[in-house]
C-alpha cells in the first residue's frame, strides 16, 4: 500500500490529538536525505506506532517498498531503527569506505552514521555509518557522515598524488620506489606526469605533488611554484625555482645524512649519522630560510640542508608557502637504493606533509 504525504500528516495530527504522543522523550529533526526513515517511530514509511514516536514524513526515497520491514520494526519498538540504521550498518561494514561507501552509508544512517562518518571519515578511510544501527534520528548528522566518507584517506583510503617525472614518460627505478611508498601510505591514485606536460591546473584536486629527481628543471621551471598543494621536492634544482632555498646543488658519493634535530617530525626517531642507501650516489641540498624546519644536513657541512620543510604560510626564501613544502633530494641512484633507514626518513617526511 502506498502511503502518501497527506495521509502521514493527517495520521500525525489524529494521533497527537488522541494523546498517543504522550511520553515522547525527544524531538525529531527534519527528514533525512538518505534512503531511510526519520526519527523514533518513523522509518521508511514506517508504522505510526511505538513508544512516544512522532510521525514524520519518510526520507527521500523512503517508500514502503524500500524498507517496509525495517520501518515497521523501528516504529513499533520506538527506538527509531528503520532502513536508515540497517542500510548504514550494511554499507559501513565495507572496509575503507572512501567517498561512495562510507559517505553514502553515513548519510543513510542518520545521527550515529553521521557522527561516525564525520569522525572517522578523514584519514582512516571513512567507516561512515558502521555503527548506525540506531536509525536515522537526524538528517543533518547523516550529511556529516557523507562528508566524512568523501574525505576518506589514510592507509587504504582514497588519496590522490601526481609525481612529476622525466620527459621520457617512463618512471625510473627511483620513481618506482617513491610510487611504492605513496601507495603504502594510502594513495590509491598515483599519476606520473612529465616535467614538460605538467601544469598547475593539471594537478588541481591532488592531495600531494612529488617532484622527482628524474624530472628536469629546464622544462619544469617554476610552473608549480604557486600551487596550494603539499609538495615533496626531490629535484634539487627546483629548490630555488619553488622559492624554498636561496641556492641548491648536489654532491656526489654520498650515502649518509646528519640528523640536525632529533625528534623533528621530518625525521621521526632518527638520530646522529644515518646511512640512507646501500650504495653512494648524488644527494642534493639547499640553503633554506631561517623559518625552515631542518631535519638533516650534509655530512661535514651543516649549512647545507639535506632534509628541510616549511609549514603552510611560513616565509620561505622567495615567498610564503602556499601549502606545506619539503625537500629531500635523493637523486636517482640513491632513490633506487634506499635502505630501511632511508625509507624511514622518506616516510617521515611524507607523513609530515600529509598531517
Amino acid at each position: 500500500m502506498k502511503i502518501t504525504q497527506s495521509r502521514i500528516t493527517l495520521a500525525a495530527a489524529v494521533l497527537a490529538a488522541a494523546g498517543f504522543a504522550a511520553g515522547c522523550s525527544s524531538s525529531n529533526g527534519p527528514a533525512s536525505s538518505g534512503s531511510g526513515g526519520e526519527g523514533p517511530g518513523a522509518g521508511s514509511g514506517g508504522s505510526p506506532v511505538g513508544s512516544g514516536g512522532v510521525v514524520q514524513p519518510p526520507g527521500t526515497g523512503g517508500t514502503l517498498a524500500t524498507g517496509g520491514s525495517g520501518a515497521a520494526t523501528g516504529g513499533s519498538s520506538g527506538t527509531g531503527g528503520g532502513t536508515g540504521g540497517t542500510t548504514s550498518g550494511t554499507g559501513g561494514t565495507v572496509p575503507n569506505g572512501g567517498a561512495s561507501t562510507g559517505g553514502a552509508a553515513g548519510e543513510s544512517g542518520g545521527t550515529s552514521g553521521g557522527a561516525v562518518g564525520g569522525a572517522n571519515g578523514g584519514r582512516s578511510g571513512g567507516n561512515g555509518g558502521a555503527t548506525a544501527t540506531s536509525g536515522g534520528a537526524s538528517g543533518a548528522a547523516g550529511s556529516t557522515g557523507q562528508g566524512g566518507g568523501s574525505a576518506g584517506g589514510g592507509p587504504g583510503g582514497n588519496l590522490k598524488a601526481f609525481i612529476v617525472i622525466t620527459s621520457k614518460g617512463t618512471p625510473t627505478p627511483g620513481d618506482m620506489v617513491m610510487i611504492g611508498r605513496l601507495t603504502a601510505h594510502g594513495f590509491s591514485q598515483v599519476t606520473p606526469v612529465t616535467d614538460a606536460a605538467v601544469t598547475a591546473q593539471s594537478v588541481v584536486g591532488a592531495d600531494l605533488v612529488v617532484i622527482s629527481s628524474s624530472a628536469e628543471s629546464g622544462p619544469l621551471k617554476a610552473k608549480l611554484k604557486d600551487i596550494a598543494i603539499p609538495t615533496f621536492v626531490i629535484e634539487d634544482a627546483e629548490f630555488s625555482m619553488m622559492g624554498m632555498a636561496s641556492s641548491g646543488n648536489h654532491d656526489a658519493g654520498v650515502s649518509q645524512v646528519v640528523i640536525a634535530s632529533a625528534g623533528s617530525p621530518l625525521v621521526g626517531t632518527a638520530t646522529g649519522m644515518v646511512t640512507i642507501a646501500s650504495k653512494a650516489g648524488e644527494l642534493g641540498w639547499g640553503t633554506p630560510a631561517a623559518t625552515a624546519l631542518i631535519g638533516a644536513t650534509m655530512p661535514g657541512n651543516p649549512a647545507h640542508a639535506a632534509i628541510f620543510g616549511y609549514a603552510k604560510g611560513a616565509q620561505m626564501s622567495g615567498m610564503a608557502a602556499p601549502a606545506k613544502r619539503a625537500g629531500f633530494a635523493i637523486r636517482e641512484a640513491l632513490a633506487a637504493g634506499l635502505n630501511a633507514d632511508g625509507i624511514k626518513l622518506f616516510d617521515s617526511i611524507l607523513e609530515w606533509l600529509l598531517q
